[in-house]
């Protein structure tokens, strides 16, 4: 059964852990916590979109990798894009279980950082996990 619980905005902290931020969305805990958790199951920043999912489960939570780059109505993905403050690439969710497009950067808030948003939606995006919620 899929959750509908409201995702929260969580900023990264460091240059490196804009997927603990996501997964500290997705899973509604403290940054901190998932970081504490990434360093229990030997996991190292940046990560990969494996490591996610060893995260993701650890959380009791499923990330599933697609083998298209198709995004469905309905669903939420962690999705990968280029960084828009350095060369390299950088993670954010899009929830598209209501009407409107969510965009959740972990950048937006942090002082000094450009950002995606609803109003400017990544065009290119790369290996989106579809995110299914156990309860």
């Amino acid at each position: 059964m899929k959750t509908k619980r409201e995702i929260t905005l969580v900023n990264q902290q460091e240059k490196t852990d804009c997927v603990a931020a996501c997964i500290a969305m997705i899973v509604g805990v403290d940054i901190n916590k998932v970081k504490k958790a990434a360093k229990e199951i030997n996991l190292s920043f940046p990560m990969t979109n494996i490591d996610s999912v060893k995260l993701l489960c650890f959380f009791s939570v499923v990330g599933i990798m697609q083998t298209d780059e198709s995004l469905y109505s309905g669903k939420i993905y962690k999705v990968g894009v280029a960084s828009r403050n350095s060369v390299g690439l950088h993670s954010l969710i899009i929830d598209l279980r209501s009407k409107k497009i969510k965009v959740y950067d972990p950048q937006n808030g942090v002082y000094g950082k450009n950002f995606y948003s609803e109003k400017e939606i990544p065009e290119n995006y790369f290996s989106p996990m579809e995110i299914i919620y156990l309860d």
